[in-house]
């Protein structure tokens, strides 16, 4: 959702007010705000924001080793309104820092890669595509540029395409509720493949194909030409862990996973759907939580990144 300058201002200035943030990490992301506008607006309604997607699963992928509160997670709205917030905030507490409990020096935003490039604005990186490209490479995240950003970008997709990469396939195999994909047992084997025989049916991806295969380039497997040739590529070495992730990285995930995943048994009286989901988020975030500090996957480096910059940043009184 977008915010009117008028909206973000004040959801700016609550941030701001909110004393838990004191020489805290303060991470900024995509999701749902509708119910924290100025009408439904309550103290306590801004301590529930880390309770939203996509801060509750962020948070569930925080080590056990960790302060389960070292960042305050914010929703912001959409990707856009996100990056026009951390911009908003730094505006704000320089213009009365005696009324905020920010320290600047402690303020991070994450939001999605996605295919459409977003402009950022007074900031080390122009877009959102350079970030991408300066924090991975070859799929992997770099840790030695990692600490020069307080902007992130998700390296696959969306963070949706974080809940379909191969390693989890145990996790879906041993869930009580059986997650299914077109009334059969989830196979992420079928979901990479309807991925890429719908390549051609993604408008976004068709007007941005070029910027697209720049990205993937890395994969020497991949032929990207042309979209029919990249899903004969996909197809034809399915199997390589690498292949699927340069697919996540340019193919929409969020419609597969609200729209397609469902269970196959279920008691009405004890679960519907909206609980099914948020539940096997949690199986996923628990997934990555228990990472160790070695792992390469993206979402805990992120966290890891964000840890150590929680005492590397300068704090205030």
């Amino acid at each position: 959702m977008s915010l009117s300058e008028q909206e973000l201002t004040i959801h700016c200035q609550r941030i701001l007010e909110q004393s838990r943030i004191r020489n805290k990490i303060v991470l900024l992301c995509e999701g749902q705000i509708q119910h924290f506008k100025t009408q439904h607006f309550s103290p306590h309604s801004y301590k529930q924001l880390d309770q939203l997607p996509d801060c509750n699963f962020y948070k569930a992928c925080i080590p056990r080793e960790y302060s389960p509160n070292f960042f305050q997670c914010f929703t912001c709205g959409s990707r856009k309104t996100v990056l026009q917030a951390y911009s908003k905030l730094q505006e704000l507490h320089a213009q009365n820092p005696q009324k905020s409990w920010l320290n600047p020096d402690k303020l991070f935003a994450l939001v999605d890669l996605d295919i459409q490039i977003e402009k950022i604005d007074n900031y080390l990186f122009s877009n959102t595509e350079e970030i991408f490209y300066d924090l991975y490479q070859e799929n992997k995240f770099n840790v030695r540029n990692s600490s020069s950003h307080r902007i992130f970008v998700t390296g696959l997709i969306h963070k949706e395409a974080y809940f379909f990469i191969p390693e989890l396939q145990e996790i879906f195999d041993n869930c009580v509720h059986q997650p299914t994909f077109e009334n059969n047992p989830l196979n992420l084997q079928n979901i990479y493949q309807k991925m890429v025989e719908t390549l051609e049916e993604d408008k976004d991806l068709k007007n941005s194909f070029q910027k697209m295969a720049e990205r993937i380039a890395y994969c020497e497997l991949l032929d990207s030409n042309s979209i029919e040739t990249l899903q004969e590529t996909i197809l034809d070495n399915l199997g390589n862990s690498q292949v699927i992730n340069a697919l996540l990285t340019i193919a929409k995930s969020k419609f597969y996973w609200e729209k397609h995943i469902q269970f196959s048994e279920y008691d009405n009286d004890s679960i519907t759907r909206e609980i099914f989901r948020e539940q096997l988020l949690f199986k996923v975030a628990e997934f990555y939580k228990n990472q160790s500090e070695e792992s390469t996957l993206h979402i805990p480096a992120l966290i890891r990144t964000l840890h150590q910059l929680s005492f590397t940043t300068q704090s205030t009184v």
